[in-house]
Parts: C-alpha cells; structure tokens; sequence
C-alpha cells in the first residue's frame, strides 16, 4: 500500500486532517468522536494487521504533517480524534521510525 493512500487532505478552516487508514483501530461502537488515545488503539492495530507502509520517509512524512498542527484527526477506521493532532503524529512517527530500526536489526 502505498503511504499517499493514508491521508487525504486538510480542511484549514477546522484544522481537520483526513487521515485515511493512520491511526486505524479496532473495536466497534462508541462515539465518533473522542478526546481520548488513539495513538495505543493504533500501535495495537498495527501490531495485529502490519498494515502500515514502511518507506523510508514515513516517519519525516508523519512528522511534516505534525507541522500542520491538525485539532482534529478524521479516521477512516476508528472514532476520530479532537486535540493534539501533531502530538499524536509525531507519537505515530516515533513508533514507525522504531518499528523500521527493529525489523532492519
């Protein structure tokens, strides 16, 4: 799967992110919305799937879109997130860079 699938687009005026398949998480029901951890839920749901695509640049690419500073992370499976958006990429970042220097061990 090829990273350009993950993300969409940006919504400026909301400061919303279209994330795709980033932060994917499993379990149903629940609000569509939350304030709470999405970024175990999807270290979880990556551990189980490895669905994630691993270039060499996905954690620079995580991290820039940290820089848009999204205050809302619209997922496409699993509730979407209001917050800290750059904490939770840069968090997302952080995983996959040590994800990619294990698999490389």
């Amino acid at each position: 799967m090829h990273f350009a699938q993950f993300v969409s687009t940006r919504d400026q005026a909301t400061g919303t992110l279209l994330c795709g398949d980033l932060f994917t998480h499993v379990g149903g029901g629940g609000a569509a919305l939350v304030e709470t951890d999405i970024l175990g839920p999807a270290i979880a749901a990556e551990e189980m799937f490895q669905a994630t695509a691993l270039a060499p640049r996905t954690p620079e690419i995580l991290r820039r879109l940290a820089e848009l500073k999204p205050r809302t992370l619209a997922l496409m499976h699993g509730a979407s997130y209001r917050g800290d958006g750059a904490a939770a990429l840069r968090g997302l970042a952080d995983y996959t860079a040590e994800r990619m220097r294990k698999l490389a061990a």
